[in-house]
């Protein structure tokens, strides 16, 4: 499906791995395209490719083959150095895993997203971003204070407070539980939606995946709308 004046193209993307027993192909020729302001969900069965293709489209892995262009500028032909200012200044990225400073608390994680974004980091502002993800009690704790789920949800309050441009959330619900994770997605889209930005995240719940208008789904290495 063509979009009118994407945001993000991803064109003809393949990568695969080396195993033990040969080399692996987790996504082949998978090609899409991201308009401005959309909200799109990637399902598929573990090891189908998701987190692979969320880390080639932020930029953190290189594709075999194939481009990622964001606003007519191709990643993929970046240097490390330009893809990590481009990705920090309009990327709002939530990792399945992580994704937190360990040396800083909640409060000053999300200053630090802010500040490499260029925007001024006012305290009122992560208070009331932790606060709408109900873990505005943890903005003085490290994150070794905190427990799985709330580590996850300073992680999307760093990628929300970048007012990014394309915010890519891998499983950003998964370690939730089921009322927090609807109350976690609400503020995600929320926010995507105030701001403008385009979402696309992965999930491998249906409910969760219906907050988006428009489904990916990766199947045998191959990406098809659903």
């Amino acid at each position: 499906m063509d979009v009118q004046n994407p945001l993000l193209k991803v064109i003809d993307v393949t990568r695969s791995f080396s195993t033990d027993s040969g080399v692996s192909e987790v996504l082949n020729n998978v090609s899409f395209e991201l308009g401005p302001g959309t909200v799109t969900s990637l399902l598929g069965s573990s090891g189908s490719g998701k987190s692979t293709l969320m880390s080639v489209v932020a930029g953190l892995l290189r594709p075999d083959s194939g481009s990622i262009i964001f606003r007519g500028i191709e990643i993929t032909a970046l240097d490390d150095t330009a893809c990590a200012r481009l990705r920090s200044r309009h990327f709002g990225v939530v990792p399945q895993r992580g994704g937190l400073l360990p040396y800083l608390t909640a409060g000053e994680n999300v200053a630090f997203a802010m500040n490499i974004a260029g925007l001024e980091a006012r305290k009122r502002e992560i208070t009331a971003l932790l606060d709408e993800l109900g873990v505005a009690h943890r903005s003085g704790h490290f994150p070794r204070e905190m427990s799985g789920g709330e580590a996850v949800r300073v992680a999307v309050a760093m990628a929300l407070a970048s007012q990014p441009d394309l915010i890519l959330a891998d499983e950003a619900t998964g370690e939730l539980d089921p009322a927090t994770a609807r109350e976690t997605m609400d503020v995600i889209v929320k926010r995507s939606i105030d701001h403008g930005a385009t979402l696309l995240y992965v999930t491998h719940d249906v409910q969760m995946a219906g907050y988006a208008k428009r489904r990916f789904t990766l199947m045998d290495n191959e990406l098809m709308a659903s």
